[in-house]
């Protein structure tokens, strides 16, 4: 399980919110982990977990 701290979260969501974008996350499971959800312009993307978020920032050329 990859499964961001809250700081850690924080962090990236404040990256994506620079290039104009939000980051939401899902409520934990009873395992812990979190679905995440990004919303940039005029498209939804669904990320099952934490690598796939990371990946998709740094596609958009933002850094945590």
């Amino acid at each position: 399980m990859n499964t961001p701290t809250d700081k850690e979260f924080a962090t990236v969501r404040a990256a994506f919110a620079l290039k104009g974008h939000r980051l939401f996350r899902s409520e934990s499971t009873p395992d812990g982990a979190h679905d995440f959800i990004v919303i940039c312009w005029s498209w939804t993307r669904y990320c099952k977990d934490w690598r796939e978020v990371l990946a998709l920032l740094n596609k958009i050329g933002g850094r945590a």
